[in-house]
Parts: structure tokens; sequence; C-alpha cells
């Protein structure tokens, strides 16, 4: 009887890890393509991720996904954006055209996960060239807003090259701009 106590405390032992690894992952926003829990940016650029995001996916079935979190609660950054990702399901299954960047705001980090149908072209080093020159200055200025939407336009570009997709960022944003927009709670729309 004793064993099988030991053996069941094991058991949840072992189990409790991923469990409360699972529990910490955000769920994906019914706009999938943002998801700002640290709400460091702003309403335009979360529309414009969306919207271009969408047109991406309807031009060649790529993902494209930014994600902000405070913190990754001392997880290792590479894990949470491969477990996220992984989660989410970002990009095709077949095609494995997904991308994911992640900015832990209070960690003061960030990181990013291709799915291996783009990691040839957007090797590790080239997205950190991409990011080290469009997102860190205003990562280390606190302008994240800023950052996020020059690396979002200049991986867009770079997918949609790879998957010699005929889509553009100014498409997305026509959409963008056609959407019913609602006017904030107690005021009048004009």
């Amino acid at each position: 009887m004793k064993m099988r106590r030991l053996c069941a405390l094991l058991l949840v032992a072992l189990l409790l890890p991923g469990w409360a690894l699972a529990s910490a992952l955000p769920e994906p926003t019914q706009d999938f393509y943002v998801y700002d829990g640290a709400n460091v940016l702003e309403y335009e650029t979360e529309g414009h991720i969306v919207f271009c995001s969408r047109a991406l996916y309807e031009a060649c079935g790529a993902q494209l996904v930014f994600v902000t979190v405070d913190s990754v609660n001392g997880e290792n950054m590479e894990d949470y954006c491969y477990d996220l990702f992984n989660e989410w399901g970002i990009g095709d299954s077949r095609k494995q055209n997904g991308f994911l960047f992640v900015l832990a705001i209070d960690d003061d980090d960030y990181g990013w996960m291709p799915g291996t149908g783009l990691d040839l072209e957007l090797s590790a080093g080239t997205v950190k060239s991409m990011a080290n020159e469009l997102l860190e200055p205003d990562f280390v200025a606190k302008n994240y807003d800023e950052g996020v939407r020059k690396l979002y336009d200049a991986l867009f570009e770079k997918i949609a090259q790879i998957c010699d997709a005929d889509v553009t960022l100014s498409e997305g944003d026509a959409q963008f701009e056609a959407y019913p927009q609602e006017a904030p709670s107690g005021e009048a729309e004009s």
C-alpha cells in the first residue's frame, strides 16, 4: 500500500511541472495574430498586425504572430517560444510556415520561433540581425510599439518573399481601415 502511494506521489511530482508550464501560457485571442498581454502596443499596431497577417495567411498560408507578456516566469525564452508556438499551432502543419515573436517586457527579453519551412531563410542569425537593427534600439528605450512595428513589417516582407506570396502590407492596412471602428463606450459614433 505504501508503495502505491509513493508511486502516485512520484507520478504527480513528474506531471506537475508540465501542467504548471501549460497553464502559464496565454490563450490566443480571437484575432490570433497578436496577443498584447503586457499592454505595450497601440490599437493601430495591433490592427496592422492582425489585418496584414490575415492577408499573408490568405495569400500563402503562413502565419506571423506577435506576443507580448509581462514575464515568461523564469522559463528559458527559447523553450517558452517553442511551447507557445506548438500550443497555438502556428503555421500550416504541412508547410511549417509559422513564425512567432515574443517580447517579455518585465524580463527585458525577447525571442522567436520560426517553423521549419522558414528557418533556412529566417535563420537565428538573420532574425537576430533584424531584431538588433529594427527592434533593439526601441526596446532599450521602452518604445516597444515602434520597435514591434518596424520588425513586424520587415518579417512580413521576408516571409512573403520566402513563400512567393503576392501580398503587401498596404493590402492589410486597407482592410484595417475598412474595418468598422467602434466608438469608445459612452460616446456616440460620428
